[in-house]
């Protein structure tokens, strides 16, 4: 059911499915930006928001000081989010497809994603692209509902970094359904 609603929203834009997905995502997106504040990033490090949807999380990320880029494959989407950052002044948001990101190597501190996993067509070429755009000692941090269903992805970052992504399940009211994928902070030497 609430995939054919959020299909049904997402096709007829932006502006539906934030509506309707954003309150369902609030509880989710702070537990992101809590994770994220314990990870101690410092001032200006450059987050990507994978697969961002109408870019509130991202936008929540912004708020603690961090260049945020939010990057969705659907225009109406980046639209939304557009809309959603008025004023916001340390986020921005491009259309693009997670398995090839517009962004040289090296270019991000932290990558996650919230909710978009069992969206992607291309799960192995998006974690391919996901961890090569991280810099040396960066990390990848992919939150789903039991990613385990998800061999392709699991599979392609266990191939390039050597070791199976780490799981944690959030583990309180509806959360504990999601779990966070997150990878060992990125190698200096690591090329992909």
């Amino acid at each position: 059911m609430w995939k054919l609603l959020s299909q049904r929203a997402f096709n007829h834009g932006g502006k539906i499915y934030d509506r309707f997905a954003s309150p369902l995502a609030r509880e989710l997106h702070e537990r992101v930006v809590d994770d994220v504040a314990r990870l101690g990033l410092p001032s200006e490090a450059s987050v990507l928001d994978a697969s961002t949807g109408p870019g509130r999380l991202a936008i929540a990320l912004a708020g603690h000081d961090l260049a945020v880029t939010g990057i969705d494959l659907s225009p109406s989407m980046i639209d939304r989010a557009r809309q959603n950052s008025a004023g916001v002044r340390s986020v921005t948001f491009e259309v693009g497809d997670v398995a090839a990101l517009p962004f040289p190597e090296d270019s991000f501190d932290l990558v996650v994603s919230t909710a978009a996993l069992h969206h992607w067509s291309r799960p192995a070429l998006a974690a391919r692209e996901l961890y090569r755009v991280l810099r040396p000692s960066g990390q990848l941090w992919i939150y789903d509902a039991r990613p385990g269903r998800y061999p392709a992805f699991t599979g392609a970052l266990e191939a390039i970094t050597g070791t199976p992504p780490e799981r944690t399940v959030l583990g309180r009211g509806w959360l504990r359904y999601v779990v966070r994928l997150s990878t060992r902070p990125k190698p200096a030497q690591a090329r992909i």
